[in-house]
């Protein structure tokens, strides 16, 4: 008896119903549905999704089941006659519990037919039986319903019953009296059925193949019922050749257990002997069937399977599936596998789809252009690609539209045309209704999940990678921004995926005032833009609020402060500016070097103005007024010293000019230059300059002591911030020693009652005073 080919047989026909549960609720980190999207979309082929690509092999949608119900529902319609519901239909033969059917057909019996509470009495199955007084159907229903009990369980039983093999035994028995009783051919295939499978899940392998040779196959008819029994003869038969023949007969003509059979013969492959299987086989569409679904089972990259069923079959429905599973692999190592391998594979794919097209034996041609185009852009070849879209755009005028092609060609064209080294004017006309037609299908509510999955991670590619990558090559960092504005507004795979990607931070990185300026404008008039530009500004979510604020930001980095707060003045007309949590004019600390984030310390002298009630815009007014007024009063020197170092990265308030803080940013001091827009954020320079001009115009000794010190702390973080990584402590003592303003404070300032509270309050300035440092270097 081949027993491990009847445990593989029972754990795929087992488990197939439970996958969908498995991998919503198990451990996998990895969306199931995007193993099965890619940019090629995978509904092309209808009723063959469930055998594309993917590494999660018992992923199960679902279709197999709805469509035997179908199946089975349409052959009781035709064995009963008259006009059937299809939910009469399916009430009866699988919503009524057990108990019910018992209640059923002892009311039948009785002939009280309309008297049974478990189902209406205007049900139209129930009447035509009624009318034939069909006690034999209603029998079947009752038997086949225990047999589900002891065959079977559906996804949501997680508190599953073991199968009772004396109950299973019984039923099996019971099943043969009612096959030879029966006489009707349409219930014996049925019996036949039940009993082959309680064989088959009693583990009695030569019962079942004998009660098949039986029982099955001698009947000649094309029931649905005729092709499960196989799927289990299958499972049972000693010959492997013979068991992957029946195999792919269940796989090609039976939905319900054609993804069982499937994972069947994946567990076989390699394990068994396959040799004469194909001999088996009565013509050449059951070969192409065969190795239609060996290929299936095979998730490495390969052409055989592909071209095996095309020599077979060119009509086979299986190729197109095959080859946009071929296509799926491709994508998946591209992203995770070997490049040069892979490429090899993909344009031998290429190839073998450009012949198959241009004979005009497959299905549809234009799909095989389509499938070849792609596969060239693919493999980096964008003049190729465009020359193979223009054919299958002639291709497709000359059959019946195609939807789902069509919008593969659509998608193939503009990906042909941003991958094209020119891209210009003519380029963003071409490609915008392609633009319109990809985002209005992304927002359409109305396509099943497999398409909008498609649509999402195709705009995904383009608006969120493809497109700003282009636009910033060319210096165009606004339409960079609207194109990620739009990915993330109405992407969820961009939003998923990409979670810190905003528009806003491309703006802030790579555009200068007059492209802000030119697209506050755009944002704010009514005139109507032409071309691309009204495209991107239709859908983006950029406000002229956000847009305000950020060119009064970049005033700010570059120390324009009465610029800066006209535009701030012009948002809070807008919508309210956010406040600081911390003084922006406190003096630096004095307790060490390290930069200190808002919240950490809080320090007000007399002067300051509430910290609750500062924003950008009062504190640019206020230093616009300082900047004004500098060599008026030495005390405006410092505050405006203050100001411009808590606007640094060193800074509590380092808010006021970025929108972010990094421990890794303290060492771009290294590389920026001064006409580089965040000179003045990444070091204190400025603040340094303004201390030391507080302190020369100055005679009071106190505020000259504040004014040195705090020139010393700007000397000390931009110098250490350098040396990050590096011994700390030896670095420390080193600049510490040649600190230009220690000794100072020392020989010249050593009464103020502030050098006092520095020695007491900073320890390295107190190391230094007491001569505790060492030669470092």
């Amino acid at each position: 008896m081949n027993w491990m080919k009847l445990l593989i047989c029972s754990v795929s026909l087992c488990t197939a119903t439970a996958t969908a549960c498995l991998i919503a609720c198990g451990w996998f980190t990895v969306n199931a549905d995007e193993q099965y999207t890619s940019y090629f979309r995978k509904d092309i082929p209808d009723g063959r999704n469930n055998f594309f690509f993917s590494y999660l092999n018992f992923y199960d949608t679902g279709e197999e089941e709805q469509s035997e119900k179908k199946a089975n529902i349409e052959e009781w319609k035709k064995h009963l006659g008259g006009t059937i519901s299809d939910r009469d239909a399916e009430q009866l033969i699988y919503d009524i519990p057990l108990a019910g059917l018992q209640a059923m057909n002892v009311a039948a019996s009785r002939k009280q037919w309309g008297k049974a509470s478990e189902i209406s009495p205007e049900n139209s199955m129930l009447q035509r039986i009624a009318q034939r007084n069909d006690l034999a159907s209603m029998h079947y229903l009752l038997y086949a319903r225990a047999c589900e009990q002891q065959a079977g369980r559906r996804s949501e039983d997680w508190n599953r019953i073991d199968f009772d093999p004396q109950v299973q035994d019984s039923l099996l028995r019971k099943g043969i009296q009612l096959y030879s009783a029966s006489k009707s051919a349409f219930l014996r295939m049925r019996y036949a059925f039940q009993v082959v499978r309680m064989a088959f899940y009693l583990y009695r392998n030569s019962d079942c193949v004998a009660y098949y040779k039986k029982m099955v196959e001698p009947v000649a008819t094309n029931a649905q019922a005729k092709l499960w029994a196989m799927s289990f003869y299958a499972g049972a038969v000693s010959s492997d050749a013979e068991a992957l023949y029946c195999y792919s007969k269940v796989f090609d003509r039976c939905p319900r257990y054609s993804h069982a059979a499937m994972l069947s013969v994946r567990r076989m492959t390699g394990k068994a002997d396959t040799s004469g299987m194909s001999a088996l086989c009565k013509n050449r569409v059951e070969k192409a069937a065969l190795y239609a679904m060996t290929g299936f089972t095979c998730f490495h990259p390969t052409l055989e399977p592909l071209a095996r069923v095309y020599e077979q079959n060119p009509a086979s429905p299986y190729l197109e599936s095959l080859l946009i599973r071929e296509i799926n692999k491709a994508e998946a190592l591209l992203e995770n596998g070997d490049r040069t391998d892979i490429l090899k594979h993909i344009q031998e794919l290429q190839a073998f789809a450009v012949r198959c097209a241009g004979l005009k034996t497959v299905e549809r041609p234009v799909l095989w252009y389509t499938a070849a185009a792609y596969l060239s852009c693919l493999s980096e070849d964008p003049k190729t690609a465009a020359l193979l879209v223009n054919i299958a755009e002639e291709e497709q005028k000359q059959y019946p539209p195609d939807p789902k092609v069509r919008e593969q060609l659509l998608a193939v064209q503009l990906l042909t045309e941003t991958h094209l080294s020119i891209f210009d004017t003519h380029t963003e006309n071409r490609i915008l209704p392609s633009l319109e037609w990809l985002l209005s299908n992304l927002r359409d509510t109305t396509l099943s999940a497999e398409s909008h999955a498609f649509f999402d991670r195709t705009a995904a590619h383009y608006f969120a990678e493809k497109l700003p990558d282009i636009f910033l090559k060319r210096q165009q960092p606004v339409r960079a921004a609207l194109c990620t504005d739009i990915a993330m507004r109405y992407s969820p795979f961009a939003l998923r995926t990409m979670p810190g990607l905003k528009g806003f931070a491309v703006l802030d990185r790579h555009a200068g005032i007059p492209q802000l300026e030119t697209m506050l404008e755009q944002l704010s008039s009514s005139a109507a833009l032409s071309g691309i530009d009204s495209f991107l500004y239709r859908y983006s979510p950029q406000s002229e609020s956000a847009m305000l604020e950020l060119i009064g930001t970049k005033h700010l980095r570059a120390l324009r402060f009465k610029e800066a707060e006209n535009y701030f003045i012009r948002q809070h007309d807008a919508s309210p500016l956010f406040h600081l949590n911390s003084d922006p004019f406190a003096m630096p600390p004095i307790f060490g070097t390290k930069p200190v984030t808002a919240g950490q310390q809080r320090r007000h002298n007399k002067d300051s103005i509430d910290a609750a009630f500062v924003s950008k815009l009062s504190f640019a007014r206020e230093m616009a007024e300082l900047q004004a007024d500098l060599h008026k009063r030495p005390e405006n020197h410092f505050r405006y010293a203050c100001g411009l170092f808590q606007m640094s990265y060193f800074g509590k308030c380092w808010q006021l000019a970025s929108y972010r803080w990094s421990a890794l940013d303290r060492e771009k001091w290294k590389t920026v230059r001064p006409e580089d827009e965040m000179y003045h954020y990444y070091n204190s320079h400025a603040a340094f300059s303004a201390f030391m001009e507080a302190f020369d115009l100055s005679r009071n000794g106190e505020f000259k002591a504040q004014c040195l010190f705090c020139a010393a702390c700007c000397y000390q973080m931009t110098s250490l911030s350098a040396h990050a990584f590096a011994d700390k402590n030896a670095l420390a003592g080193s600049h510490l020693k040649h600190n230009p303003f220690f000794p100072y404070l020392k020989e010249k300032l050593s009464k103020t009652a502030f050098y006092k509270e520095a020695v007491t309050r900073c320890s390295y300035f107190s190391d230094f005073v007491r001569q505790e440092l060492k030669n470092t270097d």
